[in-house]
């Protein structure tokens, strides 16, 4: 008699080991992610110096999440007793000054990137003074912080204003601010689903990995959505006082390359129009002096 073969087994059984086997093997990708990530975080946090020294602490408005440390001090950037990257300074107005309140992120705060004497609003002021009356003179309080979206510029301007009283405000933006930054601290959320997705992409494209990564992604319907939030609350705190809104690309190389993302800063002017309020683009910027700098090495230095 012939042997008997043995018998194969069905292909949906093939099928289904395949499929069997390449869930095993992300979903082991996933947890050595995120596990890495996780102990890459508790690492971080025990390098950090009591939050005394930090330069960024917890903020008890929980709209702001975090705050500027008053009195910081470390390598030419200065805290003053506000909580504000600036001089030393008196709520009380002075005579014949006239003061513009400039309410921003990394780029009006400067946390750790360039001397005091060129960046936003120092230049901003030397501007304004150039452009006024001999006979006043021109005080730009800087009241921007790393990592601030448009929404945590606006409780800032809220809590702000009062004490202040300026005659006019200058809303400091980028584009990476319809969201709240993630903090160096957390875990930022991934592009897609699955964290072994993005590593991915982040080795076989990086340039659009990245560009949907920190800007694309930022605009969909609520980021949109924060945004006209946060230009109707600037409106309406403004009233009758002057407001200007300044939209800076986002500086990081990874991000722009060739790009200037055009459309996005004639999105967010067209909003600020329809607020009557005036806004001007820097995005042409970034290919000069600090700002080309800036965005060759990221937008924020490493450290609290």
């Amino acid at each position: 008699m012939a042997k008997q073969g043995t018998r194969r087994p069905p292909r949906w059984m093939k099928l289904a080991a395949l499929v069997g086997s390449l869930a095993l093997c992300v979903g082991a990708a996933e947890l050595a992610l995120t596990v890495y990530h996780v102990l890459k975080l508790r690492a971080y946090e025990a390098s950090l110096p009591p939050e005394p020294e930090r330069a960024m602490v917890p903020s008890d408005d929980p709209l702001l999440g975090v705050e500027f440390n008053p009195g910081f001090a470390r390598d030419g950037f200065t805290v003053n007793d506000f909580g504000m990257a600036d001089d030393p300074v008196e709520p009380a107005r002075t005579p014949r000054v006239v003061r513009v309140a400039l309410f921003g992120d990394s780029v009006s705060a400067n946390f750790q990137l360039e001397p005091r004497a060129v960046t936003f609003p120092t230049l901003l002021e030397q501007r304004l003074q150039e452009g006024g009356s001999d006979a006043r003179r021109v005080e730009v309080l800087n009241f921007g912080v790393n990592s601030y979206s448009i929404l945590q510029s606006l409780r800032m301007a809220q809590l702000r204003d009062p004490v202040f009283q300026p005659d006019a405000i200058v809303l400091q933006l980028c584009l990476n601010d319809p969201y709240p930054t993630t903090l160096a601290n957390q875990l930022p959320p991934p592009l897609y689903p699955l964290r072994t997705i993005d590593a991915v992409l982040r080795r076989v494209a990086p340039d659009w990995f990245w560009v949907r990564f920190q800007v694309e992604r930022l605009y969909d319907e609520q980021g949109w959505a924060n945004v006209a939030a946060g230009l109707d609350g600037f409106a309406k705190l403004a009233g009758e006082r002057p407001l200007l809104a300044v939209l800076f690309p986002f500086l990081d190389e990874r991000v722009y390359g060739d790009r200037d993302f055009g459309e996005l800063h004639a999105g967010w002017a067209a909003r600020a129009r329809r607020r009557r309020t005036a806004a001007r683009s820097a995005r042409r910027l970034r290919a000069r002096g600090p700002a080309r700098r800036a965005a060759a090495r990221g937008p924020h230095p490493p450290g609290p």
